[in-house]
C-alpha cells in the first residue's frame, strides 16, 4: 500500500532564545519557532515490517531512508521519491551473513552495516547490491556504533568493549584502522552502562560522542584529542553510580533516561533525550549552538518517537502508537 500524505503543518509560535543561559538552571525546554509538514505517515505492518531497530539514515544522493528490521533481520530501505520499500540481507556468520546488528550509516548511497557478532562492517548500495564486507574487530574491539564522516576517507567506531589504547577507534572507510583514544583510567567507567553513546563527524572531521546513559556530549578533533564536554539539557541528571561495601552499584532502574540520536547540521548539534526515567520514547529534538556549547532551543514533535535522523529540510522518525503499531513518520521541517 503506498505511503498516506498528509497535509498537516504544525507550528509553534513561542518565544526565542534571545540571550546566553546557564542549561543547568533551565527548568523548562525553550521551543525553536519551526513549521513542521507532515509528507508521510507510513504503518510498517502493512509493509511486513514489524520490529524496526533504533538505527535510522537518510541517503541524500538518492533520496532513501535506511533502517533496520529486526523481526525479518534484513535491511530496509525506502524510497522517498517513488514510495516503496525494499528488503534485503541474510542471517548467519559466514560471508555476506548478518550477526549482531547494533548500527547502520549511510554515505553517498553507501549503507554500513555494524556487525558486532561477526566483527565486521558490511556494504551495500541502496539498490541492494552487496559491495564488500571489512573485518574491523580484534580481542578489544568489538564494534557498536558507528559514524561516517562526509566529504572524508574516515570514520569513528565506539567499541562495547574497552581496550588498552581506548574506546573510540578511527577508521579508513576501506577498514584499515588509524588510531585508537578515549583511553578511562576508572575501571567502573569502563562499564557498557558508562561508554555506550551515539556519534557523529563535522566536516573537518572533529568527532561529536553524545553518551547514551550520561547526561553529556564530548568533541574530539582528528587527532583524538578531547575539546570539550558538554552537560546536555536535563532538569533532573541521572543519579550517580556509588561504590558500596567494595562494589560498584548501578543506578536504581525507574532514574534511568536515554540519549537518542545526534547529528551535527551547519554548526549545530541536534540530540534527542527522554527527559523521564526508564523512557525509551522521545518527544523533543534538543538544538546546541555548536561553537558556543550552549542549549539554544527544542523541536517539540507531534508523536512520540523510538529515534530520528534530519537532514536540512526533513526529519524522519520511528515510532509507535499506542496499539503498539510501528510507523515510519516524515516530516519537512522549516525553522523560522
Amino acid at each position: 500500500m503506498e505511503a498516506r500524505h498528509l497535509a498537516i503543518t504544525i507550528l509553534f509560535f513561542v518565544l526565542i532564545l534571545t540571550t546566553i543561559i546557564d542549561v543547568s538552571a533551565q527548568d523548562k525546554r525553550t521551543l525553536g519557532d519551526y513549521t513542521l509538514e507532515v509528507t508521510q505517515d507510513i504503518l510498517l505492518s502493512e509493509h511486513e515490517i514489524f520490529r524496526p531497530a533504533s538505527s535510522i539514515d537518510i541517503s541524500e544522493s538518492d533520496h532513501r531512508i535506511v533502517f533496520f528490521d529486526l523481526a525479518k533481520y534484513k535491511i530496509v530501505v525506502y524510497d522517498l521519491t517513488h514510495s516503496t520499500f525494499q528488503l534485503f540481507g541474510n542471517r548467519g556468520k559466514g560471508p555476506q551473513e548478518i550477526g549482531q546488528i547494533f548500527d547502520l550509516k549511510v554515505d553517498d548511497g553507501i549503507i554500513f552495516l555494524i556487525d558486532t557478532g561477526n566483527n565486521k562492517i558490511m556494504k551495500w548500495n541502496t539498490d541492494g547490491e552487496f559491495i564488500e564486507e571489512m573485518s574491523v574487530g580484534s580481542r578489544f574491539i568489538r564494534p557498536a556504533r558507528l559514524t561516517l564522516c562526509k566529504g572524508s576517507n574516515l570514520m569513528y567506531i565506539l567499541s562495547s568493549q574497552y581496550g588498552p589504547n581506548g574506546l573510540i577507534h578511527q577508521y579508513a572507510k576501506v577498514g584499515d584502522l588509524i588510531h585508537s583514544f578515549y583511553e578511562i583510567e576508572d575501571e567502573q567507567e569502563r562499564w557498557v552502562y558508562y561508554t555506550d553513546g551515539t556519534l557523529a563527524c563535522d566536516e573537518q572531521e572533529n568527532l561529536y560522542y553524545a553518551k547514551r546513559y550520561v547526561n553529556e556530549i564530548k568533541k574530539y578533533n582528528e587527532n583524538g584529542e578531547l575539546i570539550y564536554t558538554l552537560p546536555i539539557y536535563d532538569s533532573e541528571p541521572n543519579e550517580e553510580v556509588v561504590k558500596t561495601n567494595g562494589r560498584y552499584t548501578s543506578l536504581n532502574p525507574s532514574a534511568l533516561r536515554y540519549t537518542s540520536n545526534i547529528y551535527y547540521l551547519n554548526g549545530m548539534l541536534y540530540v534527542s533525550y527522554s527527559g523521564l526515567p526508564k523512557n525509551f520514547r522521545y518527544r523533543y529534538i534538543d538544538v546546541y549552538m555548536e561553537n558556543q556549547q550552549k542549549y539554544l532551543h527544542s523541536i517539540q514533535l507531534p508523536f512520540e518517537f523510538k529515534s530520528f535522523v534530519m537532514t536540512e529540510d526533513k526529519i524522519a522518525i520511528l515510532r509507535e502508537d499506542e496499539n503498539e503499531e510501528m510507523y515510519l513518520t516524515i516530516f519537512n521541517h522549516e525553522y523560522k
